[in-house]
Formats: structure tokens, sequence, C-alpha cells
């Protein structure tokens, strides 16, 4: 089972990568246009606050996948250094979900605080 897990983090991993690419290469910030491009509804040249937060919540999405992928990454690194101490790999998967589960709660606060808005 150890084995299983370890061989699909990569290919979890890898895939939240690729998923993330918004407009630019990794390390790379997109263009002022390349953002207008995409979030400018109206079509105006310029961000109002909708898009603004629009971009915001873009970036708060990669900021996660990034955050995501490291703690994939540590996992790995410390399962095996466990040398498949199951003790280890719970608090590993532990840590991970308490992670998710308070990006889950900021991507509400954001929703709600959206909401609130219009």
């Amino acid at each position: 089972m150890n084995k299983l897990n370890l061989a699909v983090i990569p290919v979890l991993v890898s895939g939240l990568f690729l998923s993330v690419n918004v407009a630019a290469a990794p390390g790379e910030r997109p263009t002022h246009e390349e953002v207008l491009e995409r979030f400018d509804s109206d079509g105006d040249g310029r961000l109002n606050r909708d898009e603004r937060e629009d971009v915001r919540d873009v970036r708060e999405d990669i900021r996660d996948a990034r955050e995501d992928i490291r703690d994939a990454k540590e996992d790995i690194r410390d399962a095996q250094s466990d040398n498949g101490r199951r003790d280890r790999l719970e608090d590993i998967r532990d840590r991970r979900e308490d992670r998710r589960d308070l990006r889950e709660d900021r991507r509400d606060l954001r929703e709600d605080r959206r909401d609130a808005i219009t």
C-alpha cells in the first residue's frame, strides 16, 4: 500500500503542476496584457473591483496548489526517510489534510466576502 501511495503522489503532483499554469511558464509572472486579456470581462482595458477579486482568487488558488505540491514532496521525503513506518505516514496524511482544510476555509471566506459585496 505504501509503495502504491508513493507511486501515485508524483502523478498527482505533476497533474496539479500542469493545471496551475495560468498564462506564463512556472516562475514567470504573466504580463499586464495577459492578465487583462483573461480577466477584463467588460473590455474597458482596466480591471474593476470584481475583476481584481477574480485575479486574487486565481493567485490564491495557484498558491494553494503550490503548497499542495510542496506538501506532497515533503511527504515523499518523510515517507522515504521513515522506512515505511505507518504511524509517521498517518501523521503526514493528517497534517496534509489539516492544511487542505485550512485552504478550503480560506476559499469559503473569500466566497462569503465576495457574496457580501454583491
